[in-house]
């Protein structure tokens, strides 16, 4: 689960989030839609359908908020997040 939050003060829109996984990590890039989102507001998104089959290890993921550049912005450098993702074994 992912939760994407509005710091900003513009009128709530529809955007895409996306979720890049690195290729050796073997799992799908993934998009999801984010509804309305007012400003201060968050929304708890989930990734259809990803399946983590046996993959184990740390690798690199990049998050993007208004990833199709569908709202305009007085700032559109914060809507990158990477981070190191950890898989483990069941």
């Amino acid at each position: 689960m992912f939760e994407v939050e509005n710091h900003g003060g513009a009128a709530p829109v529809r955007s895409t989030f996306r979720i890049k996984f690195h290729a050796a990590a073997g799992l799908e890039d993934c998009d999801m839609t984010v509804t309305t989102l007012s400003a201060g507001g968050n929304q708890y998104l989930t990734c259809p359908g990803l399946q983590i089959d046996g993959n184990t290890g740390n690798y690199p993921v990049k998050a993007t908020v208004d990833a199709d550049s569908e709202i305009a912005e007085s700032n559109e450098d914060n809507n990158v997040m990477e981070l190191t993702l950890t898989l483990v074994g069941n």
